[in-house]
């Protein structure tokens, strides 16, 4: 089903993840927490249909969040779930909403 590199790269992304969310106090499981967010958001765009990154954090609060980084930077957390799930092939990229200059996809 996947190349092996696919395999690894999913792999690589969930347990990074994971361990980042539990390390910035999101959840002391973070694999778990990660679990049931994925599960979450397949669920919505299952029940309510595809939708941008902006969407689906609306419809799933838990990624409406940020990670603190290095030197006190943020990163948003819905972008990093996407690829996970995208990477596991659980969930695709759709259509571009903006055209070929900028990214606003629906997954």
């Amino acid at each position: 089903m996947w190349g092996s590199a696919s395999r690894r790269v999913a792999s690589q992304q969930r347990t990074r993840l994971a361990k980042e969310v539990g390390l910035v106090g999101v959840s002391e499981d973070g694999a778990a927490w990660l679990e049931e967010v994925g599960d979450a958001v397949l669920a919505s765009v299952a029940v309510d249909g595809p939708a941008t990154t902006t969407e689906l954090r609306g419809r799933v609060p838990e990624l409406d969040r940020r990670l603190e980084g290095w030197k006190g930077a943020t990163s948003p957390i819905a972008g990093r779930v996407l690829t996970v799930l995208a990477a596991e092939a659980r969930l695709l990229r759709g259509e571009n909403e903006l055209g070929w200059r900028s990214a606003r996809h629906r997954w």
